[in-house]
């Protein structure tokens, strides 16, 4: 993959977020099982590296998360094979823990 072109996603995730059209953008791609880009505009996003998973990171080195508008909060374990989701609607920063806590139990959840 060419990351001269995949630079332009910047272009149109910025210029999406500058014009209004959006509050933020994510974009993620992935090639022959490896993230080849991703960025965050304006909305946070992580992925969990193999240093983090190591000094006791949430998942397996490779896991991505998102949260978005309204503190809703979305993982992916690509080791696991599993995705959480837990949709909310507070405003603002918040000493909420449901989405720790939950991504903790569905983590917990599993039995093989």
């Amino acid at each position: 993959m060419s990351a001269e072109r995949l630079a332009r996603i910047d272009t149109l995730c910025r210029k999406a977020v500058a014009d209004g059209d959006v509050p933020g953008v994510v974009a993620l791609v992935a090639r022959r099982g490896k993230i080849v880009y991703y960025k965050a505009f304006s909305l946070a996003f992580g992925v969990l590296t193999p240093e983090v998973q190591g000094k006791g990171g949430k998942g397996s080195a490779g896991t991505f998360e998102w949260g978005g508008y309204f503190n809703t909060q979305y993982f992916a374990d690509p080791r696991e094979k599993v995705i959480g989701i837990l949709t909310k609607q507070t405003q603002g920063p918040t000493t909420d823990k449901t989405a720790d806590l939950f991504r903790q139990l569905v983590m917990q959840g599993i039995d093989d």
